[in-house]
C-alpha cells in the first residue's frame, strides 16, 4: 500500500483452483515479492470450510489480501 491507503503494485485473484500453484510460488520467498497483494472474492470464501479454510487463513496471515 502507499502513504494514501490505496493499493499499487501487481495482485492476483485468488481461486480455488489455483491454490497448490500459490503455495509453492510463495513457498520461493524470491518469487513470493512478485505479487503484492492476492484477491478474493468473499462470496467464493465465506461458506468455506475444511481444508482449503486452513489453507487460505495460512496464507492471509502472511500475505496482503484485499
Amino acid at each position: 500500500m502507499n502513504v494514501d491507503g490505496l493499493l499499487e503494485g501487481a495482485g492476483l485473484g485468488l481461486r480455488r483452483g489455483l491454490m497448490n500453484d500459490v503455495e509453492q510460488h510463495c513457498a520461493d520467498s524470491d518469487a513470493a515479492e512478485t505479487i503484492d497483494f492476492y484477491e478474493i472474492a468473499p462470496e467464493n470464501w465465506i461458506s468455506m470450510g475444511g481444508r482449503f479454510k486452513r489453507r487460505l487463513k495460512a496464507l492471509t496471515e502472511k500475505y496482503k489480501f484485499v
